[in-house]
């Protein structure tokens, strides 16, 4: 749910300033490790949930992802 709640808030984010205009900012080169991690440990965190249903896989995703966040 953590990790649905992310994407949708992202989501939330780019149909106020458009589409594009959030993936340039994503893609700035500031920006683009945390967003390259932040994406790769929420698929992983869906995928830990989901498929492999490991609880602590899950959790570090999590903490990876908010980590990204942060950063």
């Amino acid at each position: 749910m953590f990790t649905f709640g992310n994407i949708l808030a992202v989501g939330s984010t780019a149909f106020l300033i458009g589409p594009v205009q959030q993936a340039r900012m994503m893609l700035d080169p500031v920006r683009i490790y945390a967003t390259a991690i932040y994406v790769g440990s929420a698929i992983v965190a869906l995928v830990c949930a989901l498929w492999i249903h490991s609880k602590m896989l899950t959790l570090i995703a999590i903490i990876i992802e908010i980590c990204a966040l942060v950063w």
